[in-house]
């Protein structure tokens, strides 16, 4: 959730991207176009699943602070 300032989100289908794997961290460098572009601003928020692959940190109109708030979830399947 964005506090102050906004920014530009984009986001696309993991298997549209070519994607360098980095070992024992949840990153993982995607490369390629985006699909949608959701612009961010104070109040709003997005919920990301853990299949999507996003870019966050995208100025706007020129680059600004912004202060968010981010939540992760651990997300497993039972056995």
């Amino acid at each position: 959730m964005v506090l102050s300032g906004e920014e530009r989100c984009d986001i696309a289908d993991p298997a549209t991207l070519g994607s360098p794997f980095r070992e024992n961290t949840d990153f993982k460098g995607y490369h390629g176009k985006a699909e949608q572009s959701v612009i961010l601003r104070p109040d709003n928020f997005m919920v990301v699943f853990p299949g999507d692959a996003h870019r966050l940190k995208i100025a706007v109109d020129q680059p600004e602070s912004i202060v968010k708030v981010v939540f992760k979830v651990l997300v497993y399947e039972e056995e």
